[in-house]
């Protein structure tokens, strides 16, 4: 008899903690498309680079946001690109950003990422 309240308690914790993930899932997943609607509504703003084969993402947006820069991936006909948003202009973080970029692991193993960055505007 004294197992069921601790029971039950388990389940509402366990209820509430999944309950709680979502919230947070989607949170950020509405984060995410505000930010890649803005990147779209606002194209003179944000840098588009197109991920290579091969190399992750998510290492890139990391870095990039270790260094200060709002940035996520977004998918494209298949393809991967990093959007940087550069609310004072592309031209003026432009050189930063592709440092950083250049310098990001290839894979979250830290292998390095290959060195040529060209964004989307430069082609």
């Amino acid at each position: 008899m004294e197992a069921i309240p601790f029971v039950l308690l388990l389940v509402v914790v366990v209820v509430a903690g999944g309950y709680a993930l979502l919230w947070v899932a989607g949170r950020a997943a509405r984060r995410t498309e505000a930010f890649t609607d803005e990147a779209h509504a606002r194209p003179e703003a944000v840098l588009r680079w197109e991920v290579p084969p091969g190399q992750d993402p998510a290492t890139v947006v990391a870095a990039l946001s270790r260094h200060g820069f709002e940035a996520t991936a977004d998918t494209r006909d298949d393809h991967y690109q990093v959007l940087v948003v550069c609310p004072q202009g592309r031209d003026a973080v432009r050189e930063q950003v592709r440092t950083v970029i250049a310098g990001a692991d290839l894979n979250l193993e830290g292998d390095p990422a290959p060195s040529a960055v060209r964004f989307a505007d430069e082609h």
